[in-house]
């Protein structure tokens, strides 16, 4: 009995993945659709000096097949005027060895048409011969890409160069006399060897479009990449949506030519079985703007880039990325668009990058984020939450002290000091100060105790950056007697005030041991945290400080006003830790922490990858006595340091 089942089960798995990896088999004197205009449009009229075309749309009129075709408005307004129809960077098309379409010409004059190829790193500009096309349909319209037809004014007899990375793919019009009216380009198809590679991916069957992000409930979870691109902020957006009421309004101040503005979303998410991201793009400006989607995937993180979009002025909706196209570049092909995203089961970071097109500071409205899948529980850590109406409360105000402290032993952090009145507000914080020696390097303060976070549902806090530069934040905690390390994902902090830093308990946003160190695990068990650590990440060898002030827990309120000053069950599990730390001279007898009685047991630390140091007795800077300790060292940019060593026991249970 058990064989037969085993078999059953072996013929399964070999059926669906005869299924699932069937290719399909190309016969090099056979056209395959390239572009019928059914499920999006890549085309565009954008930049082309004096475009006689304008305004392309998908329609439904006067289609040769399928159900749609592309609709682009014509008016020439002199003999030769020419507009332009084209593709940007679609990478490699030396298998292609010709290509065809369908055009109706609504206007009622002849018309000439050829088409217009930009290639290589020096943009070569070749135009075919030209073909004569009359009112009404002309069909099957063919040119041959590997003949020597192409060159400029006149002299068609190359053939088209590094065609293996073509910048610019455009259809050229050009009219015998002045016309307005409509052309409707359909049925773009394609034959040669090996062109499977640019052929559109085949729907699956049971697809399912998936809302990632709305912007219309809680915080948002994108951020922008301040550190390392012109993007500045995001903002909730409450009077201008694509979709419902709100929208995510993502800025950027461009002061350097050439700069993009990254924004993006961070998680552990497979993107194996999905098809397609799409979201709707608000542009407020009077000339279009080139933007693209980035992944970040795979262990080391690797960056992906899709084609270029244009995006003109106003809403721009269902703005499409094939993730199954073979048009995406990463630094494996050259930056060539010639490959589909890699290692996408192992994503890391979506972004949107917005290439502005003048200097100064802008923005760009980012609205009704899908995916569409055949698997929608792999999306689950990307997912929006909604955690409800909540409302916080004071955890740790710093009104009465700090109780944090630095871990400068394993980490680049150098002090943590209370501070006030920083940013140019009133307010109690603390100050957090940090040497990194490596851009590697984090510096980590902790917060001990035995600590119940089981009625909260989010962390946030406000954060000051007097520096002039980025830098990156963690939330991780130590749970139960095994003290398991449960972390959040990086946290940009731009420089100034950064408020309402929120992170959120509920979700599977936390990466442990038991996850693979993914992004996708609950903080399980916050009714036993055992150490709460804030992680500060310059990504440079650096020395400054942050201020974080306003520590406030998030609970659920479910019984309206009254919720914002008790708990559902009228009682609060969560330990509040307030009082003052009360400071004592450390001295057993010996002057230990005075040194008015000599070194005693204090040393030089000779710790591996540490420098080189000895300590004396000094007279100087003392500020209890008259002796302090010095430290004298050569080696710069490595740690030194000094510790007490004692063979009988210290008691330490009356201090924290």
């Amino acid at each position: 009995m058990s064989k037969k089942i085993i078999f059953l089960i072996i013929s399964l798995i070999v059926l669906i993945n005869l299924n699932f990896g069937k290719e399909i088999i190309i016969h090099p004197d056979k056209f395959y659709v390239w572009h019928n205009f059914e499920d999006e449009n890549e085309w565009t009229v954008e930049d082309w000096s004096n475009n006689s075309l304008s305004e392309s749309k998908i329609s439904t009129d006067f289609i040769s097949e399928g159900k749609k075709s592309l609709e682009i408005k014509l008016n020439t307004t002199r003999k030769n005027h020419q507009g332009v129809i084209q593709l940007f960077d679609i990478g490699d098309l030396s298998s292609v060895k010709e290509v065809k379409f369908d055009i109706y010409n609504s206007s009622l004059t002849n018309m000439n048409v050829c088409l217009m190829i930009k290639t290589g790193e020096n943009w070569l500009y070749h135009e075919s011969i030209r073909k004569k096309i009359k009112p009404g349909w002309n069909k099957n319209i063919s040119f041959d890409l590997s003949a020597p037809i192409y060159g400029s004014d006149g002299n068609y007899k190359s053939r088209i160069k590094n065609i293996d990375n073509v910048r610019r793919f455009g259809i050229l019009f050009e009219h015998d006399q002045k016309a307005d009216g409509y052309i409707y380009l359909d049925n773009i198809m394609i034959k040669g060897t090996n062109i499977e590679k640019l052929l559109p991916a085949q729907v699956p069957e049971k697809i399912e479009t998936v809302l990632i992000d709305s912007f219309e409930k809680g915080k948002i979870r994108w951020f922008a990449a301040s550190d390392w691109s012109c993007a500045t902020d995001v903002e909730k957006n409450l009077s201008n949506a694509s979709e419902g009421i709100n929208s995510m309004k993502a800025n950027f101040d461009l002061k350097m030519p050439g700069q993009n503005a990254t924004f993006y979303i961070e998680s552990s998410v497979d993107l194996s079985n999905a098809y397609e991201i799409k979201a709707d793009i608000y542009c407020p400006f009077d000339f279009s703007t080139n933007m693209c989607m980035a992944l970040s995937t795979g262990d080391k993180w690797i960056w992906q880039e899709s084609p270029i979009k244009k995006i003109k002025k106003g809403w721009n909706k269902d703005i499409t990325f094939s993730l199954k196209k073979k048009n995406w570049k990463n630094e494996k092909t050259k930056w060539n668009y010639v490959t589909m995203p890699e290692d996408i089961d192992k994503t890391k970071r979506i972004c949107f990058v917005i290439f502005p097109a003048e200097m100064g500071k802008g923005y760009v409205l980012i609205d009704n984020v899908r995916i569409s899948t055949t698997d929608k529980g792999e999306l689950t850590s990307i997912l929006q939450y909604d955690v409800g109406e909540v409302v916080y409360y004071p955890w740790n105000s710093f009104e009465k002290g700090v109780n944090w402290l630095p871990d400068s032993s394993g980490s680049g952090a150098l002090s943590v000091l209370p501070a006030s009145n920083f940013g140019n507000e009133k307010n109690h914080g603390m100050q957090l100060k940090f040497n990194t020696l490596s851009p590697y390097e984090k510096a980590m303060y902790k917060y001990s105790g035995q600590i119940d976070f089981s009625n909260a549902v989010g962390i946030k806090f406000d954060i000051f950056n007097p520096l002039n530069y980025g830098v990156k934040i963690t939330l991780a905690f130590k749970i139960g007697d095994d003290e398991i390390w449960y972390e959040s994902k990086q946290i940009p902090v731009a420089p100034g005030w950064n408020k309402d830093i929120f992170f959120d308990f509920i979700s599977p946003s936390f990466k442990s041991s038991a996850s693979n160190w993914n992004f996708t695990d609950n903080l399980f068990n916050r009714d036993d945290i055992r150490e709460i650590i804030i992680s500060v990440f310059s990504d440079r060898i650096a020395e400054g400080e942050i201020y974080m002030t306003g520590i406030k827990l998030a609970r659920r309120n479910f019984i309206g006003e009254a919720g914002k000053y008790i708990g559902p069950t009228f009682k609060n599990n969560t330990k509040f830790v307030f009082e003052p730390i009360q400071y004592t001279i450390w001295d057993f007898g010996s002057g230990e922490g005075t040194f008015e009685k000599g070194l005693g047991k204090w040393k030089a630390a000779d710790i591996a990858g540490w420098g080189a140091a000895q300590i004396n007795i000094s007279k100087n800077y003392a500020t209890e006595g008259g002796n302090s300790l010095q430290i004298v060292y050569k080696d710069k940019n490595v740690k030194i340091g000094c510790y007490y060593s004692n063979p009988s026991l210290i008691n330490t249970n009356t201090y924290r």
